[in-house]
């Protein structure tokens, strides 16, 4: 089972824990783009850490499996031998992230969102973490080919699509009798497909909702929410190949065997799935209140809701006190 490589820390923000680089949005002065890199190459480090977990797993998980995993048939919960190895790591992995990397450092969606920023310092974040993750990629594979192969093939997100010219020969070969998948919504022999970018979209929509709604009411637990809540997307019957959910790791992949077509999928999905649930989160308490109105949640909300409806007092009237 493959360890996708979707571990977006930081992906809803947390109070009282400021992103990288919001020192320097504090101070009000907008510098040089040279300025803006050099201030938040923190971000490149945090890409680099994320990469550098995923490829260690490739080697511990080798040696873990052969030696724990060799004819066992036990289970923990709804977890064989050989998931509970890897997801185990992942999860651990995900918490020790989120107590030491600064939020929004390794996942450039989640910069897009990050208030306080600048329409500049949100672009070259962006773009040095997507930049990150590409560099990562190319000195892997032109260090270590092998170890490069190992971290696409069992960690890294990858899509498998019907049309997909720009993927390399090994891409092609470890895909190589199994289903592929139309970029968009389409009919084929076995009936209705959302297609790669949508599933895409899908899974990151619910990563980042579920975490939004969840996570104010779980205090300095939410270090060891988010792992669970990643692992169980991960595990969602829905999931194709394996879905990336953040640029770092999917670029990563784009680079190193999945091409341009796999990257404008992680690009279009994973960007889609979170603008909708920052949407659709920055108008719960509309929808909350709203319900509860339907619902007969009292008098005292709708009266509050309703409040903007009261007419003003006309000029030179006085407002009449009950």
């Amino acid at each position: 089972r493959e360890l996708s490589s979707s571990a977006s820390m930081g992906t809803v923000r947390r109070a009282g824990r400021a992103p990288a680089g919001g020192a320097a949005a504090a101070k009000g002065k907008k510098g040089s783009i040279e300025q803006e890199v050099s201030e938040n190459v923190v971000d490149v480090l945090c890409s680099w850490l994320l990469l550098g977990g995923l490829t260690a797993s490739v080697p511990y998980l080798n040696f873990m499996i052969p030696n724990v995993c060799s004819g066992s048939t036990d289970t923990f919960l709804t977890f064989n031998c050989v998931d509970s190895l890897v997801f185990s790591y992942l999860w651990l992995m995900v918490t020790a992230f989120c107590f030491t990397l600064p939020d929004a450092s390794n996942n450039p969606w989640d910069v897009i969102y990050v208030s306080g920023h600048g329409i500049r310092k949100k672009a070259v974040r962006f773009g040095l973490q997507m930049g990150a993750a590409a560099l990562f990629s190319v000195a892997l594979k032109h260090a270590n080919e092998k170890l490069a192969n190992d971290l696409y093939a069992n960690a890294l997100p990858k899509v498998n699509l019907c049309k997909h010219p720009t993927a390399s020969s090994y891409h092609a070969q470890l895909m190589k009798g199994q289903k592929c998948y139309e970029e968009w919504p389409a009919w084929t022999d076995d009936g209705f497909e959302f297609g790669a970018i949508l599933n895409e979209a899908g899974h990151t929509f619910a990563l980042n909702f579920i975490l939004g709604v969840i996570l104010p009411y779980t205090g300095e637990l939410w270090r060891f929410v988010v792992p669970c809540v990643i692992i169980t997307v991960l595990r969602s019957p829905f999931v194709i190949t394996g879905p990336a959910m953040n640029m770092v790791p999917g670029t990563a992949a784009a680079v190193m065997h999945g091409g341009l077509d796999a990257l404008r999928v992680f690009f279009i999905g994973s960007g889609l799935g979170k603008f909708c649930a920052m949407m659709l989160l920055s108008r719960m308490g509309q929808i909350t209140a709203a319900v509860r109105g339907m619902l007969g949640g009292g008098q005292r909300s709708a009266e509050i809701d309703m409040s903007w409806a009261e007419s003003k007092p006309k000029r030179g009237e006085k407002k009449k006190v009950a």
